[in-house]
């Protein structure tokens, strides 16, 4: 395989010998504007498939931080609340856990008309518990999920079960919306 910076250097040799040419010019430049997306958009996949944080912090502290990126609204005030004795993780449970509390406050920010939540990782012996509850306008389950309205909470569910853990949504109208996970430990 040729590395992309070599396949970069490849087409900007191909721009230089074909500037006298104003049409090869022309489409030597989209193939150079092609191969910077490309390498951009590998780059964001490879970052969302395990967030560089992880490996830097480790879950508690990447949890903590969370609220602080610029992925969410200034004015949301998430509580981050850890018990039990921290420990790391298997990289795929954390990748998880970690996706898990994104996309559940990502939700809070959308549907539940808040701006607070509280984020709960407990650690035991035999699992991981992770509760992440808003105190937004909550909603009734019935019919709110048929048909499921996106791929948020298939998603959640989805990555959840995957690593063998329990996925479960509550919410009522009123009483804002709590996901809860709990993984097993081996």
């Amino acid at each position: 395989l040729v590395s992309l910076s070599e396949r970069q250097r490849e087409v900007a040799t191909l721009r230089t010998l074909a500037q006298k040419n104003k049409q090869m010019t022309r489409t030597v430049d989209k193939l150079q504007d092609l191969n910077r997306q490309l390498s951009q958009g590998l780059y964001r996949m490879v970052v969302d498939l395990r967030p560089a944080q992880l490996d830097e912090l480790g879950l508690v502290a990447a949890l903590e931080s969370l609220p602080e990126s610029s992925s969410y609204p200034e004015n949301l005030q998430v509580s981050v609340e850890i018990s039990g004795k921290p420990k790391r993780l298997d990289p795929l449970i954390e990748t998880v856990l970690f996706r898990v509390v994104q996309e559940a406050l990502n939700n809070v920010v959308r549907h539940a008309h808040t701006t607070e939540a509280t984020v709960r990782l407990s650690f035991t012996p035999k699992s991981v518990q992770l509760a992440v509850k808003d105190t937004g306008t909550g909603f009734d389950m019935k019919d709110s999920l048929q048909p499921l309205r996106g791929w948020g909470i298939v998603g959640m569910r989805e990555r959840v079960e995957s690593v063998g853990g329990e996925f479960n949504l509550s919410s009522t109208p009123g009483s804002g919306a709590t996901v809860n996970v709990v993984i097993p430990l081996t």
